[in-house]
């Protein structure tokens, strides 16, 4: 009897063990490759690298998954294009990235367009996400989720305790992310400066203020490493003044490979990891904002009234860089403010 219950035992081992060993190979599945235009060390990839299993096991194990970095494949141009001759099956870049490479991408590049994380997060409650579809299926491309990447703070060597204090003051903007018109429109002077010498640029007085995006380690880095910005008399803005946000895409043929079924089940699962990826990104920069205040930077909270003259100002600068076309996309996107 005991050899009996043994052997039923072991069948079991062996049934489950060579069920999963099938399920691990796709049950000679397709192979999807998801290339990002992000370096090996940075947030995106280890965050995504975390989530391969919970892809597969979302996926049913019809599909393997395989992640690739920007270092991997020889930097973002090769990624981009690779996407164009079929080497990659999805990519997940920045707008202006994708630009750089000649396909559409309408107003998706203004880092203002999501002025902050939660205009991001209802995107895919809206009509706006409809919009995007549309915006890359022109270009031959297949949306398939947005990721927020992190927020833009604003940085002054001054106190600042509402907008009127920003008047007159010189700001570093980053020329590929952020328009200046906004920073006009405040009352600043915006100049352009690469982000490595934008802490040099305000311990030499060169600038008094600069828009900095939180990205995991290496805005600690720079916070660390900048007596200016850790000692006294330094200003962070804890409202953000937009956000940046990379966009999944694939050829609108990549379901070629897998039935209807899983095609629209890696769709669902991709869609809901880049909400994750995303909202885990958020939550980490929002660790950041407490580590820089102690530090020794001051945190200041834009009251009600100078959130909204803000909000305003981004509306206006839509008004005058935006052609109708591209406003009326990104009304639909975020609504009109």
């Amino acid at each position: 009897m005991r050899v009996v219950r043994w052997a039923i035992v072991l069948c079991l081992t062996l049934s489950s063990s060579m069920f999963m060993s099938a399920a691990l190979a796709g049950f000679g599945g397709a192979n999807l490759r998801i290339v990002h235009t992000f370096s090996a060390d940075h947030p995106v990839h280890l965050r995504l690298k975390e989530m391969l299993p919970e892809l597969q096991e979302a996926s049913d194990y019809t599909v393997r998954f395989e992640l690739y970095s920007a270092d991997e494949v020889g930097g973002w141009r090769q990624i981009v294009r690779g996407l164009d001759g079929g080497r990659y099956d999805f990519v997940l870049s920045r707008a202006d990235l994708l630009a750089a490479n000649g396909i559409d991408i309408g107003p998706l590049g203004r880092s203002d367009l999501f002025i902050d994380f939660s205009t991001w997060k209802n995107l895919p409650e809206s009509s706006g996400e409809d919009a995007v579809k549309e915006l890359f299926a022109e270009s031959g491309l297949d949306f398939l989720g947005a990721a927020w990447l992190s927020s833009d703070y604003l940085v002054a060597q001054t106190d600042v305790e509402d907008l009127s204090d920003l008047q007159g003051l010189i700001v570093r903007t980053p020329s590929d992310t952020m328009s200046s018109d906004l920073y006009k429109m405040l009352g600043m002077e915006p100049v352009t400066i690469g982000l490595h010498e934008t802490f040099l640029a305000m311990e030499r007085g060169m600038v008094d203020a600069a828009v900095l995006t939180a990205s995991g380690s290496y805005w600690t880095t720079y916070w660390d490493t900048s007596a200016k910005l850790t000692g006294h008399g330094n200003t962070l803005i804890s409202d953000p003044v937009g956000g940046q946000v990379a966009w999944l895409v694939a050829r609108n043929n990549w379901q070629e490979k897998l039935d209807d079924f899983t095609a629209s089940q890696v769709k669902k699962v991709l869609g809901e990891a880049m909400l994750r990826l995303g909202t885990d990104l958020h939550a980490s920069q929002q660790n950041l904002l407490k580590s820089v205040s102690q530090k020794g930077a001051t945190l200041t909270h834009l009251s009600d009234q100078d959130r909204d003259q803000m909000i305003n100002a981004v509306q206006e600068a839509w008004r005058t860089s935006f052609s109708p076309r591209d406003r009326s996309i990104a009304e639909r996107m975020v609504g009109s403010r």
